[in-house]
C-alpha cells in the first residue's frame, strides 16, 4: 500500500484526537474551575526509500492541561470558595480515605442526617461528588488530616484569605480560628490524573501532595471560572478541521492512485 495512505490515516487520527480535546474544552466552558487542555503532535517512524528518508505520518505527542487560574466570579454564598494562586483543595471521603484534589470550591453543607456522618448536630463542607473538605484544627496549616465539622445551628461562617475558618454560634458568640483549610500543591501538577467531577488524584508523575503554607489565597463567596479561551478553541477547531480535510484528501488521492496501479494488471 502507498505510504501516503498510511500518513493520511495517521493524520486523520491525530486531528480527530485534537478535535476531541477541543470539543471537551468547549463543552466545559462554564464548568467551575475547569482547566483547558492543549494537544501537540509529533512525527512518526521514517522509512528509507532509495537512500532517502520518508516519513510515515504523525501521532499525538502529548495532551497537557493548562493550570492557569480562571477569573473569579462572586456568588455571595458563604460555602463557595475560590483559590487565588496555585494549589488544590484536599478532599476525602468521610473516613479520610480516597483522597482527591480539586480547584472547584462549589461546596455545600452536608446533610447532618447522613448515616455516615460521625458527628451529631454538625455539618461539613461537601462537594457534588460526596467528598468532604479536609484541613487542620486551629489557625495554622498542617496535614489536611481533619474533616471540617461545624455546628449545624451556627449563624454565620467566615473564612479568611489564609483559609482560617471562624463562625458565630447560635448564641451570637464569635468562635475564632476553629479550622484551617489546607491547600495542596504539586511539583508537577500536569502529571495529575483526572478522575472526573472536577477531581484529580496524585500520580508518580505529579509527585506527592505538598500541604504547607503557600501564597495561595482562599476567597470566600466566589467561584473560579473555567480558563477555557473560546477564541483560542475556535481557532484551533478551524485548524483541526482543515487538517482533517487535507488528510482526508491525501487518503482519497492515494486510493485513486492505488486503483490505477491495480488497473495496470488488467
Amino acid at each position: 500500500m502507498l505510504n501516503s495512505m498510511w500518513s493520511g490515516v495517521s493524520g486523520l487520527q491525530t486531528h480527530q484526537a485534537s478535535m476531541d480535546v477541543i470539543g471537551n474544552d468547549i463543552a466545559n466552558v462554564n464548568t467551575v474551575a475547569f482547566k483547558q487542555s492543549n494537544v501537540s503532535f509529533k512525527d512518526t517512524l521514517y522509512k528509507s526509500v532509495a537512500g532517502q528518508q520518508v516519513g510515515l505520518g504523525s501521532s499525538v505527542g502529548a495532551i497537557t492541561q493548562d493550570f492557569n487560574g480562571g477569573m473569579l466570579r462572586e456568588t455571595a454564598v458563604e460555602t463557595n470558595m475560590a483559590l487565588s494562586g496555585k494549589g488544590f483543595f484536599v478532599m476525602k471521603d468521610a473516613n479520610g480515605g480516597q483522597v482527591s484534589y480539586t480547584r472547584a470550591g462549589d461546596f455545600r453543607h452536608s446533610d447532618n442526617k447522613d448515616a455516615t456522618h460521625p458527628a451529631i448536630g454538625t455539618v461539613s463542607l461537601m462537594n457534588s461528588e460526596g467528598k468532604f473538605l479536609y484541613g487542620t484544627t486551629g489557625g495554622v496549616s498542617g496535614t489536611a488530616s481533619v474533616k471540617i465539622d461545624l455546628p449545624a445551628d451556627m449563624r454565620e461562617m467566615m473564612i479568611s484569605r489564609e483559609g482560617v475558618i471562624s463562625y458565630i454560634d447560635s448564641s451570637g458568640a464569635l468562635k475564632e480560628d476553629q479550622y484551617t483549610i489546607d491547600v495542596a500543591t504539586f511539583a508537577n501538577p500536569a502529571g495529575l490524573t483526572q478522575a472526573g467531577g472536577n477531581q484529580f488524584v496524585a500520580s508518580a508523575e505529579s509527585g506527592a501532595a505538598i500541604v504547607a503554607s503557600t501564597d495561595t489565597s482562599v476567597v470566600q463567596g466566589y467561584l473560579e471560572n473555567s480558563n477555557v479561551d473560546l477564541a483560542k478553541e475556535f481557532t484551533e477547531m478551524i485548524m483541526a478541521e482543515r487538517g482533517f480535510q487535507a488528510n482526508s484528501k491525501t487518503v482519497t488521492t492515494s486510493d485513486s492512485m492505488l486503483q490505477e496501479i491495480m488497473n495496470l494488471k488488467r
